[in-house]
C-alpha cells in the first residue's frame, strides 16, 4: 500500500481478551519509504465525524462464523450543555497528537483500539484501513 508515493507496512501485534468482555487490538504502521508521508486513512473510518476528536476509528473486527462485525468502543461523556459527546477507545489523532498520522522516512508507530469480544471466538478478521483483512487469533 502507499501513501503520498511512499510504501506503507501494517504489522498486527496482538488481539487481546480482557476481562468483562473486552477485547485489545494493537498494531504498527510503519512508512517503508524513504520520504515523509501523512497516513490519515486510520481515521476515515465510515462514521469518523460522530467523534469529538479524531481518532484510529477505521478499524473493524468481523466474526465470520456468527457473520457479526465490531468496531471499536465509544465512550460517551454527558456535556455542561445537556448534551453527550462521543470519543473512540482507541489512539487518539487530534489536538496534541495532530502528527500522529505523519511519519517520517522508516518510522513505526504503535496504535490500539478497545473492542467488544465474543467469548468463544478463537480468531477474528482485522481491516485496519485500506490494509488487507487479516486473520488474526485471540490470546
Amino acid at each position: 500500500m502507499k501513501a503520498d508515493g511512499q510504501p506503507i507496512g501494517m504489522e498486527v501485534t496482538g488481539l487481546r481478551r480482557l476481562p468483562d468482555g473486552l477485547g485489545l487490538l494493537t498494531y504498527r504502521v510503519t512508512n517503508e519509504g524513504d520520504g515523509e508521508v501523512w497516513f490519515n486513512e486510520l481515521h476515515h473510518a465510515q462514521d469518523w465525524m460522530s467523534y469529538k476528536y479524531q481518532a484510529t476509528s477505521n478499524v473493524r473486527l468481523t466474526d465470520t462464523q456468527a457473520g457479526r462485525r465490531y468496531l471499536p468502543g465509544r465512550l460517551q461523556v454527558p456535556t455542561d450543555n445537556g448534551g453527550t459527546d462521543f470519543y473512540c477507545a482507541c489512539t487518539d489523532v487530534s489536538g496534541v497528537r495532530l502528527s500522529t498520522e505523519k511519519f517520517g522516512p522508516g518510522q513505526v508507530r504503535e496504535f490500539w483500539s478497545l473492542f467488544a469480544l465474543p467469548e468463544d471466538t478463537a480468531t477474528l478478521n482485522v481491516k485496519i484501513a485500506d490494509f488487507g483483512e487479516l486473520e488474526v487469533p485471540v490470546q
